[in-house]
């Protein structure tokens, strides 16, 4: 039997069920943080009573400053990066707070770096190309599939060559990860489907991905029986906070285990990504066909 050495990265604390968001702020105390950058998009701030505004009411609370930056687009940009860190350094913000999916959390990583490393962010892709920490991320998740409040993974898109990038470093790893079902109400079907595909793609390529390990492998099996319980009646009723014991669970182990198998889904990732962002195809069921195809 041979042996070989792993690593298991996740954030340091994960709070999951309902009312969790309720926490955002005393971990924005305990991890030093005086005035946060608020990172989200125009669509879930214009949400009365949302996620945007219940994050601002515990952040202010516990006497947390707040500076919001509403500019992410989907699948965000590296200009949107340049505006967020320019909103970061004119209000003197030291913590990172990021309210949404996959697009805000990887907006609010790509701040992070741009303010702690010279240079174009495209010199970073790859995997460990960071030197300096970043300013502690507190990531709000609100939606289902990416995982990017779990995971190292920085994804941007380069608006000069149309192609997405991949920045991969445990310094991109938030400190904090919020699931809270109660955020995730009133998801349209076809967005609740269609993230809930993209987390069981991810659970697929893991299980199959030639540097899966023990604690990977149990974490896929795990996710893909919570998704095949779940995923049909989130849908059908549209309300995913019915499922509130094991949903935002299951969003989370697709993300945490494919943070090990690195050198298998670096390829296949990057394929999905340039093609969608050349034809703007739906995302998860792109990333779906054609990692399944690039793993197998």
């Amino acid at each position: 039997m041979s042996y070989r050495m792993f690593d298991y990265l996740v954030p340091n604390v994960n709070f999951f069920g309902p009312n969790a968001i309720s926490v955002v702020g005393e971990r924005c105390q305990l991890l030093g943080g005086k005035k946060a950058l608020l990172v989200t998009d125009k669509g879930l701030r214009a949400i009365k009573d949302g996620a945007v505004d219940k994050t601002l009411h515990y952040l202010r609370e516990a006497g947390i400053e707040v500076a919001i930056f509403d500019g992410v687009e989907p699948n965000p940009k590296d200009t949107n990066v340049r505006d967020g860190l320019a909103v970061f350094r004119r209000e003197q913000c030291d913590i990172i707070v990021t309210v949404g999916g996959g697009s805000p959390h990887d907006c609010g990583k790509g701040i992070g770096i741009a303010a702690t490393h010279e240079g174009d962010l495209y010199q970073y892709a790859g995997i460990e190309t960071l030197t300096n920490p970043l300013p502690p991320i507190v990531a709000v998740n609100t939606t289902a599939g990416t995982a990017s409040e779990v995971t190292r993974h920085c994804v941007l898109t380069n608006t000069e060559t149309k192609v997405k990038f991949v920045i991969v470093s445990w310094r991109n790893l938030p400190s904090v990860s919020i699931n809270d079902p109660l955020l995730m109400i009133g998801k349209p079907a076809a967005l609740t489907a269609a993230t809930g595909m993209d987390a069981l793609t991810h659970a697929v390529e893991a299980y199959i991905s030639k540097d899966a390990n023990p604690v990977t492998d149990a974490a896929a099996m795990q996710a893909i029986r919570l998704i095949a319980r779940n995923l049909r009646q989130a849908v059908a009723s549209a309300a995913i906070c019915r499922r509130g014991k094991t949903w935002p669970m299951l969003l989370c182990w697709p993300g945490w285990l494919s943070i090990t198998p690195t050198s298998a889904t670096c390829t296949p990732w990057r394929t999905s990504w340039a093609a969608c962002t050349t034809c703007r195809t739906a995302w998860p069921t792109l990333s779906c066909c054609r990692m399944w195809r690039a793993t197998t």
